[in-house]
């Protein structure tokens, strides 16, 4: 994401949605930075199971919890810095798959190809000509 876009998100207001202004601003979903805000204020991880009652009164009551509010205004404040990093709040980018898998994906896309290629060669012999 430019550093123009970045501005423009940092100084639009952005006081009725902070949690889902600063997940757009890491690239992740809003349930991405609950978790990601919970490791940065507390230092550990929550289970799905604990975070999904809040998230849930996040998204159908409005109330968000202090250290996502936090975490948000940090990331919105930042983001408007000429060198801004996710990973300074524990976001990585996402990881490239692996070899084996790209290979794996490879083999079924010509498997795909090779078996189309073969349907139409017998669709075109099978049918009647006038």
């Amino acid at each position: 994401m430019d550093i123009e876009h970045r501005q423009n998100h940092s100084n639009r207001n952005c006081y009725s949605d902070r949690i889902g202004c600063a997940a757009q601003l890491l690239q992740i979903s809003e349930y991405s930075l609950f978790h990601a805000a919970y490791r940065f204020w507390f230092g550990s991880s929550l289970e799905d199971v604990q975070m999904e009652p809040l998230f849930d009164s996040y998204m159908f009551h409005g109330n968000t919890p202090f250290w996502a509010s936090h975490f948000a205004r940090a990331v919105i404040k930042r983001a408007g810095e000429p060198f801004f990093d996710p990973s300074e709040f524990g976001i990585s980018p996402p990881s490239p798959l692996d070899e084996d898998l790209q290979a794996l994906g490879t083999f079924y896309v010509a498997l795909f190809g090779l078996g189309f290629f073969f349907f139409m060669v017998m669709l075109t012999y099978s049918v009647p000509s006038f």
